[in-house]
């Protein structure tokens, strides 16, 4: 840490909103605060010791900055899951999205190809779809993630075109 010089005032610690929640930020609303401040600056430093101090963001500045990596890079559209939420990352399909995908695609079976039959690309664009609507629905909208930070891995749409066979009765598309 280098001091400031004689002349200049030490930087002031930046001013917080309370949560929208009147308890603790969201992930969005920490990312969209920390978004104001400059990479690896003083001032971002001291609004993420500020939001944990004030209880806003119940977790580490290790926590804080990982999830500031993530929104850097776009790999990851930050969700507003729980602040404590561990084992690895929500599944991009429920279920339900599944079974509702399938029953789109109509009741086609090996011996019966009068519904739809089902591709990768089919199963992406309804994988990000269904991504879509989560982030929009989780509050997001006022992040503004675009559809280039909407990624599917091969091995994900490999899996989901899997389950989708399985579920349908075979294993072909």
């Amino acid at each position: 840490h280098i001091p400031p010089a004689r002349n200049e005032p030490p930087p002031c610690p930046p001013v917080l909103e309370p949560p929208e929640n009147g308890d603790q930020y969201t992930r969005i609303e920490a990312v969209t605060h920390l978004r104001k401040t400059t990479f690896c600056s003083v001032e971002r430093k001291q609004m993420m010791d500020q939001m944990i101090h004030l209880g806003y963001a119940p977790v580490k500045v290790r926590k804080l900055q990982k999830l500031m990596k993530q929104d850097a890079e776009g790999e990851i559209p930050i969700r507003n899951i729980p602040w404590n939420m561990r084992g690895g990352r929500v599944a991009l399909l429920s279920d339900d999205d599944i079974d509702e995908f399938i029953a789109i695609l109509g009741t086609t079976t090996e011996n019966d190809t009068s519904g739809m039959t089902f591709d990768s690309k089919s199963v992406k664009e309804y994988i990000i779809s269904k991504m879509r609507e989560r982030l929009e629905s989780e509050g997001c909208g006022t992040v503004a993630v675009d559809d280039s930070r909407l990624k599917v891995s091969e091995w994900t749409l490999r899996n989901y075109m899997a389950i989708i066979g399985l579920k349908r009765g075979f294993g072909g598309h």
